[in-house]
């Protein structure tokens, strides 16, 4: 009979132990995991509130360097004004010499230092050159006949278009300006002037906001990529796109990038 109640006491005790480790184990995990579940979503938050101010940094920077951008097209648009209706310029091209001398000294006196001024006090401004529909000889870069680029894939569009328009030879690395000189269509003459401006310069601001492992590609009117820049880092290389990888990215609604776009009011281009 003692051994009996021995025994019941021991299976009791042992009961006893394996119900205090289940009591045990409930409360630890009622204790941890909303323990769990908090740091969970305070992960999640503190990570969505720093991919937000990382996209609110990067969306100042991107705005800052394409306003400095448009800052330029303006300047270089004054420029591009000053020239198309300047009425000196004008009458120096459109005049009829007696002969090939007194144009020269013209163009010499006149036409070169007005336009070599524009390459003088901006050091970014390369080529400006005025091509005329006019029978006269060429003057190095400031006077050429039309002829030369009546074949180019710009001429039509800007020949047929009133105000300046922006174009990127991205194998040049050239950005230049062209329009139409319209003060010479009082002599009877159809002029364009054309304004490069160094590559690199022109899209200067984009490249110095980019962080390690960014990427921006800019895009023309017509979807053209004109310019591409990247820096990631050696084992982040592998995420870099380039521009057509880009557009397919921002078609895809569950693609991993964070992709930020501001359009150029100026001229059109998507950054």
């Amino acid at each position: 009979m003692k051994k009996s109640k021995l025994g019941s006491r021991i299976v009791s005790w042992f009961r006893n132990v394996r119900l205090g480790y289940k009591l045990a184990i409930v409360y630890a995990l009622s204790g941890f995991l909303p323990v769990v579940a908090v740091l969970s979503v305070t992960y999640v938050q503190m990570k969505q509130i720093l991919l937000q101010n990382e996209r609110d940094s990067m969306e100042s920077y991107l705005y800052q360097a394409l306003a400095s951008m448009e800052t330029k097209l303006a300047i270089y648009t004054n420029l591009n004004n000053y020239i198309c209706y300047n009425q000196t310029i004008s009458q120096v091209i459109g005049y009829q010499y007696d002969s090939v001398y007194e144009m020269y000294n013209q163009l010499v006196t006149i036409l070169d230092p007005m336009l070599a001024s524009l390459k003088y006090f901006h050091n970014d401004v390369g080529k400006v050159t005025i091509y005329v529909d006019k029978d006269m000889i060429k003057h190095g870069d400031t006077l050429a006949p039309i002829s030369e680029i009546i074949d180019t894939n710009w001429y039509r569009s800007v020949a047929d278009s009133g105000e300046m328009q922006w174009f990127v030879d991205k194998n040049e690395e050239i950005v230049f300006g062209v329009s139409q000189m319209s003060m010479l269509k009082r002599y009877g003459l159809d002029g364009i002037l054309y304004i490069s401006v160094e590559y690199d310069s022109m899209f200067e601001t984009f490249k110095q906001t980019l962080q390690n492992n960014y990427g921006i590609v800019i895009f023309d009117e017509k979807g053209n990529a004109v310019y591409e820049k990247a820096f990631f880092d050696k084992k982040y290389r592998e995420y870099e796109l380039n521009a057509a990888q880009l557009l397919d990215q921002k078609k895809n609604q569950e693609n991993e990038y964070t992709i930020l776009s501001e359009t150029s009011s100026a001229i059109g281009w998507i950054s």
